[in-house]
């Protein structure tokens, strides 16, 4: 009887270990999936999403829900992302000149 029991229960699963998939989209649409746990950090998303786009990571601007993510050491799950989150990806650019 105990063992029918403990075969119901489920081991205890630790907070940010389920993977998820988070989806980076480009200005022209694209997508690039990556499946992480979410104690993942962030910048290793980014860091991956710049070298496949053949881009310096400094050079990229992420928004989540048109905010600016300001992801620094942050883990995917600090960052309040669910599995099938879309994040957007631009170039960030720099100065410009005026008219």
């Amino acid at each position: 009887m105990a063992d029918a029991a403990a075969a119901d229960t489920k081991p205890d699963v630790k907070p940010g270990s389920e993977p998820v998939t988070i989806k980076v989209k480009a200005p022209d649409g694209s997508f690039l999936s990556f499946r992480v746990k979410g104690k993942t950090k962030f910048s290793k998303i980014a860091s991956a999403y710049a070298e496949k786009k053949g881009y310096e990571v400094g050079s990229l601007l992420f928004t989540f829900d048109g905010e600016r993510m300001e992801y620094g050491d942050k883990s995917v799950a600090d960052l309040n992302l669910e599995d099938g989150d879309i994040v957007d990806v631009t170039r960030e650019q720099l100065g410009g000149a005026s008219a």
